[in-house]
């Protein structure tokens, strides 16, 4: 529902674990990034593992954790 693209989407759910696995085809690593998210974003979805393929490999979005005493200029350095 969130027409990014994808194809061949697999999804397989461990309850117990809460894990999401996810195969199948992105279009871009941006793609790729936003199934990760949309899979994690589930009640009882504790942890994704995006094994999805990219058609256009792109660097891989980079997170940071905000803590105090954290500026943007030493989080733009990092």
């Amino acid at each position: 529902s969130q027409n990014l693209g994808v194809s061949d989407v697999q999804v397989q759910f461990e309850g117990p674990e809460g894990k999401v696995t996810v195969k199948g085809t992105a279009p871009t690593q941006a793609a790729k990034e936003k199934v990760t998210l949309c899979c994690g974003n589930v009640a009882s979805v504790t942890s994704v593992d995006n094994q999805m393929s990219v058609t256009n490999p792109e660097p891989e979005a980079q997170y940071h954790d905000v803590v105090r005493g954290d500026t943007l200029s030493a989080i733009a350095k990092k």
